[in-house]
C-alpha cells in the first residue's frame, strides 16, 4: 500500500521506506528501486525526475524545482509525487491502495472518497478523477499555487478528463511553460 503523508512525502508498499520531501535523487531512487524499476522522467523546472510503474499504477517523482516566473518557491530535494492509476483498471479497486487518512483513494468511487475525505484537503494535496473513480493523486512539498488550477482545484477534488491530456503535447506544455503535473492540473479546468 502507498501511504500518502501531506508534508511529509510518501510510504512505499511492502516496507517502512519513506519518500520524504527535500531527499535528493539518488536516496529517493534507491528507495523507489527497492519497490519498482525506475525510470528517467522529465518535468519543466526541475533538474530531475523519474517514474516507475507498480501493479497497474505509475508513480512520478520529480526535485530540485526552480520557477524562473517567481509563482512559487524553489524548492530544494523531493519536491512533488504523483500517483497515476492506469485507465485501464478502473472497473474496480486497484491491485495496492492508495491511502490517506485511512481511505483508500482508488478503491472506492469517487463520490465516496469526497464525502470520506470532506472539504479540508491539504493545500499540497491534489485529486483528480473522470466523474466514478479517482484516477491521479499527487503530494508537492509547497502549496500548489491557486493560479495553475485556476482556483477550481482547492481542497476538493477536480474532474480529470483523460482525452483532454492526451490532446495535449508536449510541446504545447513546453510553450506554456508547464511541467507535466502542472499539465494535469491545467487540463482539469479546460472546459
Amino acid at each position: 500500500m502507498f501511504e500518502l503523508l501531506p508534508e511529509v512525502g510518501l510510504r512505499l508498499p511492502g516496507c517502512a521506506v519513506t519518500l520524504r520531501f527535500g531527499m535528493d535523487e539518488r536516496t529517493a531512487q534507491w528507495a523507489v528501486a527497492t519497490v519498482a524499476d525506475v525510470h528517467d522522467g522529465w518535468v519543466c523546472g526541475a533538474r530531475w525526475a523519474f517514474s516507475a510503474q507498480y501493479r497497474g499504477l505509475t508513480l512520478d517523482v520529480y526535485g530540485d524545482t526552480m520557477d524562473r516566473r517567481g509563482r512559487h518557491q524553489d524548492t530544494p530535494g523531493l519536491a512533488g509525487i504523483g500517483l497515476t492509476r492506469d485507465l485501464f483498471t478502473l472497473t474496480g479497486p486497484s491491485a495496492c491502495p492508495v491511502v490517506l487518512r485511512g481511505i483508500n483513494l482508488f478503491g472506492h468511487p469517487a463520490a465516496e472518497v469526497s464525502d470520506a475525505l470532506g472539504d479540508n484537503l491539504p493545500p499540497t494535496l491534489r485529486l483528480g478523477g473522470d466523474g466514478l473513480h479517482l484516477t491521479t493523486v499527487s503530494v508537492h512539498a509547497e502549496p500548489v499555487p491557486v493560479e495553475s488550477c485556476g482556483g477550481a482545484c482547492r481542497g476538493r477534488i477536480v474532474p480529470f478528463m483523460a482525452g483532454r491530456l492526451l490532446a495535449v503535447s508536449a510541446g504545447q506544455a513546453r510553450s506554456r511553460g508547464e511541467g507535466i503535473l502542472a499539465l494535469r492540473l491545467w487540463a482539469h479546468t479546460t472546459p
